[in-house]
């Protein structure tokens, strides 16, 4: 699962580096609906799950393992209140952040890397 969270900031670093005004798209389409929503929701959880079970196994565990909480909490927060506070809060976030799309992009690829390498690395 730890794999899939490096590959996806890659395939995210990727798409901001090379077409922004998709990544934009794709990014300002979080949290549109109910349904979108909860398809976030579930795969931070599952995320954050993965990140906790691999932790242990990776170089920094310690740090991954409190992402791994922090997500699993942020979700169960997000859960708990309507759906379209965290539409709101996402309509304001996307915007500022797409504005450096290219040092969203190079961060993103960064940290998939270094997702990867603390898999590879071991403790």
């Amino acid at each position: 699962m730890t794999w899939l969270i490096g590959m996806f900031l890659i395939g995210l670093g990727l798409l901001c580096l090379y077409d922004g005004a998709r990544a934009t798209r794709f990014l300002s389409s979080f949290a549109t609906s109910l349904s979108v929503h909860l398809i976030e929701l579930a795969l931070r959880l599952v995320a954050g799950v993965g990140l906790l079970l691999h932790a242990p196994q990776m170089r920094f565990g310690g740090a991954f393992n409190m992402l791994g909480w922090v997500l699993i909490i942020s979700s169960l927060a997000l859960l708990i209140l309507p759906w379209r506070v965290h539409h709101r809060f996402a309509s304001q976030a996307v915007p500022m952040a797409t504005r450096y799309i290219g040092v969203l992009g190079a961060s993103s690829l960064a940290i998939g890397v270094f997702v990867w390498w603390a898999m590879w690395a071991g403790p």
